[in-house]
């Protein structure tokens, strides 16, 4: 074997730095085509949110506040059916009807299904395939059958 020449299970292993290849002195005169060239991974992070400036508050917080509150919680209640009813209305129904029509925001249709918001925003932008588990889950708190929750999901990807 010569100096250039790896064997199968070293020329398997993942390249964890991008650092150059070292080449023995006796590759000198190969071709690029054939000298051993390293794999560069890159770590891509996805930009910090900008912080909140001094003296406002995110939206967030506000509902945060609205939930708390008794009466708040009731208006927010009403507000989210509404939409349901009003914006919504004339449009095909989909899981974001129905749970408006709840009064469900997404955190808490999450909540009681025992998942995360950001998996229930995929849900509704038909981003997510479902086990059957959690169509049961979704469809008993919102107080439908799957049939119309399956309907609602259909809608939701057609979009």
């Amino acid at each position: 074997m010569t100096p250039t020449t790896q064997l199968l299970s070293e020329s398997f292993e993942p390249t964890t730095t991008s650092e150059p290849v070292t080449m023995p002195p006796s590759s000198a005169g190969l071709s690029p085509a054939t000298r051993p060239s390293g794999v560069v991974h890159y770590l891509v992070l996805a930009p910090e949110d900008d912080p909140v400036p001094e003296g406002y508050t995110t939206i967030d917080d506000i509902v945060a506040d609205f939930e708390r509150d008794p009466a708040l919680r009731e208006e927010l209640l009403d507000a989210r059916r509404w939409v349901a009813d009003t914006v919504l209305a004339g449009q095909p129904v989909t899981l974001r009807t129905l749970r408006l029509r709840r009064g469900f925001s997404q955190a808490q249709l999450a909540e009681a299904i025992g998942t995360q918001q950001p998996h229930i925003a995929r849900i509704e932008r038909g981003q997510a395939d479902l086990r059957l588990d959690t169509c049961r889950r979704i469809a008993h708190v919102l107080g439908v059958d799957l049939n119309t929750l399956d309907q609602a999901l259909q809608a939701e990807s057609s979009r």
